[in-house]
């Protein structure tokens, strides 16, 4: 009969202990800051691109990834590039307009195997300009009334005069390559 009673008073102890445990969270999150997101790229012999979004909350619940872009993308009004007393605008592109090969050109620069079914994604692009190292390159865009700037510089390779690699036996089989002969 005491084994009865010390089992039901450890089961007891036990559901009190799980249950006194439990407290309920009440955390206020900010909300979202309303802006415009600019992902502009520029590498030396690529032409530039420009992608325009605006921001969300990142707690917000969205159907799928596909419509959380879509929703995302704002059409820029105008955007430009200006580099070496040059100033060219970047029209907007969309993908759905292209023929297959250049569509599978630009995706594969975008990151992209495909695009999910029925998202068209245009960007702010020109391909006949091309990055080169050493040019400043200035963007300007005018997006719902209101102009925003941003400036980028590709500079100049740096040539590494000398590598080793010194291995970390009998320790670890990795190594580290060192850049200097003096260490």
């Amino acid at each position: 009969m005491t084994r009865l009673i010390l089992s039901i008073a450890v089961v007891f102890a036990v559901f009190v202990a799980m249950v006194s445990c439990e407290k309920v969270l009440d955390i206020d999150l900010p909300d979202a800051v309303n802006g415009i997101v600019f992902e502009g790229y520029i590498e030396n012999g690529t032409f530039p691109y420009v992608l325009v979004s605006r921001s969300s909350n990142y707690f917000s619940p969205i159907n799928t990834a596909a419509q959380a872009i879509v929703d995302a993308l704002v059409e820029a009004d105008s955007v430009f590039i200006e580099f070496n007393g040059n100033r060219v605008e970047l029209p907007k592109i969309c993908l759905s307009e292209l023929n297959d090969t250049l569509r599978a050109e630009a995706l594969a620069l975008l990151g992209f195997d495909e695009l999910p079914p029925g998202l068209n994604l245009c960007l702010n692009a020109n391909p006949l300009i091309e990055g080169q190292f050493g040019t400043t390159y200035r963007m300007i865009a005018y997006v719902e009334g209101k102009e925003y700037n941003a400036v980028t510089t590709i500079g100049q390779p740096v040539e590494l005069d000398s590598l080793w690699y010194k291995d970390e036996l009998p320790l670890d089989s990795n190594g580290f390559v060192r850049e200097s002969a003096g260490y």
